[in-house]
Parts: C-alpha cells; structure tokens; sequence
C-alpha cells in the first residue's frame, strides 16, 4: 500500500511535470506566434511607408517637372515675342530709313 502510494505520487509528479512542460511549450509557441505577427505587421508597415514614400516623391517629380515644363514654355514665349518687337522695330527702322531722302552723292573735287 504504501508502495502503491510513492508509486502514484510519483506518477502525479510525472504528469505535473509533463502537463508544465506542455503549458510551457504552448506558452513558447504563443510568444514565438507573436513575435512573428509582430514583424509581420513592421513589414508590412514598413512597405506602406516606403510606398507612401515613392508616391510622394513621383508626385513631387511630377509638380517639378510640369512646373520647370511651364516656365520654360513661357521663357519661350517671352523670347519670342521679344524677338517679334525687335523685328518689328527693326521693320519699322527699314522703313523709315527707305523713306529718308537718299544722300546724294557728292563729288570729290581735289585741289
């Protein structure tokens, strides 16, 4: 009887002992689940940012682009048209000196 007694504690001891171990397992395996869930989420976190990140910079790229596009149009156009009034004064020039009276020519008399 006594034996039978040691035997059963012992046995109790046995299965306590593996029911910690089983509950310690699970706990591992829980802390292990969410540390990998954990780096999921900073992933793909991560991901976002970066891809928030290149919109913003195309966008950026983008306005730059379109903006230095439209200055330049109207450099062009400025120079154009600055060319266009030169031209015009020049035209105007001509035809004011085509109406001027021609110098007569003059006669080199040497003495």
């Amino acid at each position: 009887m006594l034996r039978t007694i040691v035997i059963s504690a012992e046995r109790q001891k046995a299965l306590e002992a593996e029911r910690l171990k089983q509950v310690a397992e699970r706990e591992a395996e829980l802390a292990e689940q969410h540390a990998k869930e954990k780096e999921r989420a900073l992933k793909e976190n991560i991901e976002q940012m970066e891809e928030a990140n290149r919109r913003q910079l195309k966008e950026m790229t983008e306005h730059y682009d379109k903006v230095m596009n439209d200055r330049l149009q109207e450099q062009q156009r400025l120079l154009q048209e600055g060319f266009q009034r030169e031209a015009s004064q020049l035209r105007q020039e001509i035809e004011r000196l085509k109406n001027q009276p021609k110098p007569k020519k003059r006669r080199c008399v040497i003495m």
